[in-house]
């Protein structure tokens, strides 16, 4: 053999030596990469699991303080509006009589309306409790006008103070 081709034969063995050696090299990085990126998954897992935990434990108090806050507004919307169904004799095609304007009273309204109203119950005055009101009645009127002539005082001394405040 040639000492030349002895030569190149060796730095070629080198060359793939060290070209096999960066393979390596570059092979471990990748390894420890992926084994990195699976930890940080496994972890990741973990984590989320412990969080679905958590908010399954809170959704479950969540339910259970609802519970007696659906009853509670069940029972008000109840005792406020009871409901109302229509009897089944009814039917969809039967029309139901409608207010011709918002400010008209309803026929219903107008009934009881018209029926009198009965005086069952209601004591009728006597004369002396006639008077008795009408005294007071009386006491009462002179009361308001004392009151009336008061404020007109009052308006008046806060107009003249106000007058005499401008000049």
């Amino acid at each position: 053999m040639n000492p030349t081709n002895l030569k190149t034969a060796t730095q070629r063995a080198e060359q793939r030596v060290q070209i096999a050696l960066e393979q390596v090299k570059v092979t471990e990085k990748k390894a420890r990469a992926a084994k990195e990126k699976a930890w940080r998954t496994k972890l990741a897992f973990k984590l989320a699991r412990r969080a679905f935990k958590k908010a399954k434990k809170a959704a479950k108090r969540a339910r259970a303080k609802a519970e007696p806050a659906q009853i509670a507004l069940r029972e008000l919307t109840e005792q406020t509006a009871p409901a109302t169904r229509s009897s089944s004799s009814t039917s969809k095609g039967t029309a139901k009589p409608k207010r011709d304007a918002p400010n008209e009273p309803s026929t219903a309204a107008r009934q009881k309306r018209l029926v009198p109203r009965s005086n069952a119950g209601v004591k009728r005055l006597t004369a002396a409790t006639r008077q008795r009101t009408a005294q007071a009645g009386s006491g009462a009127e002179s009361l308001r006008e004392d009151a009336a002539a008061r404020s007109t005082e009052a308006g008046s001394r806060m107009f003249e103070a106000a007058a005499n405040g401008i000049e």
